[in-house]
């Protein structure tokens, strides 16, 4: 019975609050260990809707396009501005067994550590209800728990990270179709992904891809240098009195580019047996990721430290932001040299 579902107990590295509901929901459908659904990586500088310090995304395909290609999985999204209808949608997706994930802000989370301490936005999966109970699992903090339905229409609302909406309520779930998922990967469908991440990460754009560059300051691992010039140029205009929600959009943004760094590693191992570098490459990858994690931990610390503390802080993240800088452009270059050897 789904209300017998379990938090993820064993995290893989780089499974973020999002990525350990999906898998544990793949857990439970039968498709165990699917990590190598995690295929895409780059770089891509957006600025905030502040314009102030910006943020690195480590990808632009959404998640949904990234678990269909190849995989086949069909991540159905529904958002709404209205509870009640959200909520009919949840009894009903629970009611026919299929778990529901949806996105909270932990400021408003009751059951959270941040809870009216720091907006974050985080993901849980329900599992069952009753007429004023939901049964969740929060596979990140490892808790499974009841949240009252009054408590959840605060915590879902995540009108604070929106800016395309003048909607005061906004709310969103998934829930996933594995029909037909599929977990092979053929030698083609292997090199034409870390050929189009390769691409990315040069700067360039893929053939017959339709992405926009103009919804991006700039785009491949280049775009490191220009993030750290803003960082620095942010701390100057701030006379170095830097406030706590700027070292949580830091650590944000560097979680999540680290995180796909890991789970780019799980999908590279994959292909093994394509091409007697990747061993290699998966290593250098790893680098990367641990870098980048590094200079996440380094942003975390700085939420909480004393302001007097915080600009040391800033410098050693951004020093370490230039490190991550030479690991990518090592692993780059590994990457060229596979996919001009194997890849057509």
């Amino acid at each position: 019975m789904l209300e017998n579902m379990s938090v993820r107990s064993q995290k893989a590295l780089g499974e973020d609050c999002y990525t350990l509901a999906i898998n544990n929901i793949l857990d439970h459908k039968g498709y165990k260990g699917f990590l190598s659904l995690w295929k895409h990586i780059g770089l891509f500088y957006v600025n905030n809707r502040n314009d102030q310090i910006g943020t690195l995304l480590p990808k632009h395909y959404s998640s949904k396009e990234e678990l269909h290609l190849i995989n086949n999985i069909i991540i159905n999204v529904e958002a709404s501005t209205d509870f009640d209808d959200f909520v009919q949608k949840i009894f009903y997706l629970l009611s026919i067994n299929e778990p529901v994930v949806v996105y909270v802000d932990t400021f408003h989370f009751n059951k959270n550590i941040n809870y009216s301490k720091i907006h974050m936005e985080h993901c849980i999966t329900l599992i069952a209800h009753s007429d004023e109970y939901f049964v969740f699992l929060d596979d990140h903090y490892q808790i499974k728990d009841k949240i009252h339905i009054n408590d959840l229409k605060e915590a879902v609302n995540i009108s604070h990270f929106l800016d395309h909406t003048n909607e005061p309520y906004n709310c969103e779930l998934e829930w996933l179709d594995c029909s037909r998922a599929n977990k092979n990967i053929t030698h083609d469908q292997f090199f034409h992904v870390i050929n189009d991440n390769c691409t990315f990460l040069d700067g360039r754009i893929p053939n017959n891809n339709a992405f926009d560059p103009t919804l991006y300051k700039l785009f491949g691992i280049k775009s490191i240098h220009s993030f750290i010039s803003d960082l620095e140029a942010h701390r100057i205009n701030e006379n170095d009195d830097l406030a706590g929600e700027t070292f949580s959009q830091l650590y944000t943004a560097l979680s999540e580019v680290a995180n796909s760094r890991y789970l780019y590693s799980e999908f590279l191992k994959e292909g093994k047996n394509f091409h007697d570098d990747i061993s290699t490459l998966v290593e250098e990858i790893n680098l990367c990721a641990q870098t980048w994690k590094v200079a996440a931990n380094m942003a975390l610390k700085g939420i909480y430290l004393p302001q007097s503390s915080r600009v040391l802080m800033f410098n050693r993240t951004l020093n370490k932001l230039k490190e991550a800088y030479i690991n990518e452009e090592i692993a780059l270059l590994s990457t060229k040299r596979i996919v001009i050897n194997s890849y057509v």
